[in-house]
């Protein structure tokens, strides 16, 4: 499985549990730390159906700066249909 996508100056990088504790310390240290790492924890973190991933979230870099999170949940394999969703923090590259 891809562990990132990259295009142009924005890499997306894929949350997994084995690279979480590194994906919670580079979320620390801006003023709204706490509420994006409350979203990471409530909605980016991986999850499973039927023995299939259904959630995968990503942090961004924007130019090598933090830039926020992206979610691409799954919500039918069999219907292939899903949703997408960001979250931006104020403080970091390009947060929204």
């Amino acid at each position: 499985m891809f562990r990132s996508l990259y295009s142009d100056s924005i890499t997306l990088h894929l949350i997994n549990d084995d690279n979480l504790a590194e994906v919670y310390a580079l979320f620390q240290g801006f003023p709204d730390s706490r509420e994006m790492l409350e979203e990471l924890f409530r909605n980016y973190l991986p999850r499973y159906e039927q023995g299939r991933r259904t959630n995968f979230g990503f942090y961004s870099l924007l130019n090598g700066e933090l830039a926020g999170m992206t979610l691409l949940t799954v919500d039918s394999w069999e219907e292939r249909a899903g949703s997408t969703g960001a979250d931006g923090s104020g403080t970091c590259a390009g947060g929204a």
